[in-house]
This record gives C-alpha cells, structure tokens and sequence, in this order.
C-alpha cells in the first residue's frame, strides 16, 4: 500500500500535504524515496540520496536539495498526516526565524517526539543527519539528538498513525465525524 497515494477529500494523502505545505510556503519539495515517483503532483521530486536508511535518508535529501538552493529552512511533513493544520506547520517555520539559536522546531504530543512534522536549520541540521547516517544510528530521534530543538505542543489526534488500512479508514472516519 502506497500511502501517498490513497484518497484523501477531492485528491490524495499526498495532495492534501502538498496543499497544506504551500499554504506555509512556496518552497514545497516531495521526497519519493529510492527512485522517482510522484512526478505528476505539482512540485519537484527529491529521492533519497543514501539507499537503505529509511525516513533518515529522505530527510538528509531534503538537505542537500535545500542547502544545494539555498534555501535556510526545510519544512517538512510526513504525508500520513493529514490532520496536522497549516498554522501549526506556520508555527515551527516561525520558531526557527524568531531564535537563530535554534536549530529545528518538532512537534511533541503527549505520546511522545513527531520528528516527521517539524522545521530544520539546513545549516546546522544537515551535518548532524549526515554524521548519523555515517555511524549508522538511522532514527531520526537519534540523528538530532545534538540540535537545539524547540519543541512545539500539539494535540495527539493530529499524528494518527495510517500505517494500515485499519488505521487509514478510522482516520477518516474520525476527521469526518469532527467536521
């Protein structure tokens, strides 16, 4: 099951974060994993710049694209969120602006570190994911545990895991009920 491609309102899981991301910022880059794919869903594609390293390799990726632009700041979300709102993604961008002395903003819930919805320094972050990525320590928690991370409180119901299509059917069902 591709994720990305479920449906999701009018288009996909992955056209609503795309939405939601260009409602922040005009900078919006889909990381599509070991190869291309996703070509056809209104921004550029970005594949992991190291085989095998699962979400650590995408974020590393998204780095080396933005710092190749340079562009200072890497706003990402992980597609299987679609309950996360653009303010709350305005929020993190805005912790990185406001204190230069921060070097990622991620979200936190009662259950625990959301590092697939957060802000990156490209700076200062892409040479932690890529000393990580060396020593082989591949969790994303792990990779950023030297960063000065402002941590930003949000509600539990926006990370729902969508990892089955159990999870992927509630998560509908839910949002629906509370619109």
């Amino acid at each position: 099951m591709d994720k990305a491609l479920l449906p999701w309102g009018e288009a996909t899981l992955l056209d609503h974060a795309v939405a939601r991301l260009r409602e922040v910022t005009d900078d919006v880059r889909i990381l599509c994993g070991p190869g291309p794919r996703y070509e056809n869903h209104g921004a550029p594609i970005i594949p992991d710049s190291v085989d095998d390293a699962g979400p650590i390799a995408g974020l590393l990726a998204a780095l080396e694209s933005a710092a190749a632009d340079e562009t200072p700041v890497c706003l990402w979300l992980g597609v299987d969120l679609p309950a996360v709102p653009a303010d709350f993604l305005r929020r993190l961008e805005a912790a990185l602006r406001e204190d230069p002395t921060v070097d990622a903003a991620m979200a936190r819930t009662a259950r625990g570190d959301e590092p697939l919805c957060a802000a990156f320094r490209v700076a200062t972050c892409r040479p932690l994911v890529q000393h990580a990525i060396t020593g082989a320590r591949l969790k994303l928690t792990d990779a950023l545990s030297g960063a000065r991370i402002a941590w930003m409180e949000a509600p539990q119901a926006w990370f729902a895991n969508v990892n089955t299509p159990q999870e992927y059917e509630r998560l509908r069902e839910d949002l629906s009920r509370s619109r």
